[in-house]
């Protein structure tokens, strides 16, 4: 009898035993899928569920509390269903679990994971990876199928994260969260079980077809890479016409700039030429301004008038000094001297003070 009959064989019985009328009872679902533990019980009081004597949920006549990944809803507890669900089943959820009514064992559930059977194919000389849903404590059994003949043998046993293989598979084998076959033979085909070794059950099974390399991967891999080539080089075109587009544009607008300040610069010399001309003409328009300083006003004046006191100051002495001398002269003489009450004159021409546009004149 094949493993898949066995299989099935198991299942049936397990609805078997599901079927019957007892407070055990086992849910099945599939891997990552959600679960509903049945309690359809009465309960007035408090309400929980737990594995072993930890609590996931709890219900009242007020409201209901759960930890992650667990929930009851408080309508269908007022209605008398008790159930359980579970959001995401995994293997690390496969146990027991009892509904409690006021501390009172009411319903006890065990919750199962479907095998999985997945199909995998991979080319020969590849690597081959497969996922291990129980990392630990787990047979890897290989039911090889090549020359049309049926050989099954353990793989590898890991115990401890640690693995134990086969001689013949040992150095191509490596194991952690998941199984990796380096360089895959045709013999390697056929359906890999995953044993559970602590709960004693299959976990799963890989259906691996070993298939041979096509011909273009062998000797035309050049196809596709220059397929790639062609397209880089249209890409490459492309984004040369589109800069050389905006190289001409950019010329022109430069010329055009280079224009515009040229004029700019013609019209602004304009103006400059025009205001100084303006300016130059009103110069020679403005008469000059004879400047009239007076005598008394000026350095010279004053030295000037210093002067004459001076010299009438010295003629008034020569004159006293005549008169002691020669008194007849006195009477003789009809001259009358000078009083030093006489003024100068008023004003002696200033020199010119050597301006350039003023002449000093003295009226």
């Amino acid at each position: 009898m094949k493993i898949p009959e066995i299989l099935k064989v198991m299942f049936l019985l397990l609805n078997l035993l599901c079927s019957a009328e007892s407070k055990f009872s086992f849910i099945f679902t599939k891997l990552h899928e959600a679960a509903t533990l049945p309690c359809n019980q009465t309960c007035s009081g408090s309400v929980t569920w737990a594995h072993k004597e930890n609590v996931l949920a709890q219900c009242d006549q007020t409201s209901c509390h759960s930890t992650e990944g667990f929930q009851m809803f408080h309508d269908q507890y007022l209605k008398g269903n008790l159930s359980l669900t579970i959001s995401e089943a995994d293997f690390s959820k496969r146990m027991w679990y009892t509904c409690r009514c006021d501390g009172k064992e009411i319903c006890d559930v065990s919750l199962r994971i479907q095998p999985f059977s997945l199909p995998v194919s991979v080319q020969a000389g590849q690597s081959l990876s497969l996922d291990l849903p129980v990392p630990d404590n787990v047979e890897v059994i290989l039911n090889r199928t090549d020359d049309g003949s049926s050989n099954t043998f353990r793989l590898c046993r890991i115990e401890g994260h640690k693995a134990q293989c086969d001689s013949l598979y040992k150095q191509r084998v490596s194991v952690g969260s998941s199984l990796q076959l380096k360089e895959v033979k045709n013999q390697d085909g056929g359906v890999y079980i995953l044993w559970d070794i602590k709960n004693d059950e299959v976990i799963g099974m890989y259906t691996v077809t070993v298939t041979e390399p096509s011909a273009g991967q062998d000797g035309s891999v050049a196809t596709p890479v220059a397929v790639v080539l062609g397209v880089l080089l249209v890409f490459a075109v492309l984004v040369i016409a589109v800069l050389f587009v905006k190289y001409q544009q950019l010329r022109k607008c430069l010329r055009r700039q280079k224009k515009q300040a040229q004029i700019n610069m013609r019209q602004l010399e304009e103006q400059r030429e025009e205001q100084d001309s303006e300016r130059q003409g009103e110069t020679e328009d403005q008469p000059e301004v004879a400047v009239h300083t007076p005598v008394m006003e000026t350095d010279d004046g004053q030295g000037l008038i210093e002067q004459i006191k001076q010299e009438n100051d010295l003629e008034n002495e020569e004159n006293a000094s005549r008169e002691e001398i020669d008194p007849l002269l006195e009477v003789d003489s009809p001259v009358t001297p000078t009083s030093l009450t006489d003024e100068p004159p008023l004003s002696h021409p200033v020199p010119d003070s050597g301006s350039a546009n003023t002449q000093n004149k003295v009226f």
